[in-house]
Formats: structure tokens, sequence, C-alpha cells
């Protein structure tokens, strides 16, 4: 997934690209937000993707 800044973080790598990741820099950011999901299906090598707006109040 992309290019790194400190490329010798593999730590940061596995954590990036792994089911579940939670982004801790927008914690005190609380305005609307764009919201995008992508994924591909190997079998049968397709995309889909998924978009929406919220705002940073229905996270709390």
């Amino acid at each position: 997934m992309g290019i790194y800044v400190n490329p010798g973080n593999e730590e940061f790598k596995r954590a990036v690209n792994s089911k579940i990741y939670v982004d801790k820099t927008l914690k005190d950011y609380h305005g609307r937000l764009l919201l995008v999901g992508i994924n591909y299906r190997k079998a049968e090598k397709t995309y889909t993707c998924r978009i929406e707006t919220e705002t940073m109040e229905n996270f709390s």
C-alpha cells in the first residue's frame, strides 16, 4: 500500500495493511468526513466501492 516516508518501519506497514486499522490523527477533528471503502474480490476480479459522509459526532 503506497510509498512510505520511513520504509524501514515494518510494524507501521503491518498495521496499515491489516483488516482493522484505526487512524487516531482525526480524534480532535469535529468537521465532516468522507468515508471511502474499496473492496477487491479475487475470484470474480471485481471491485466494489462505498462512499459515505459523516460527522465526527457520530464516532464519539
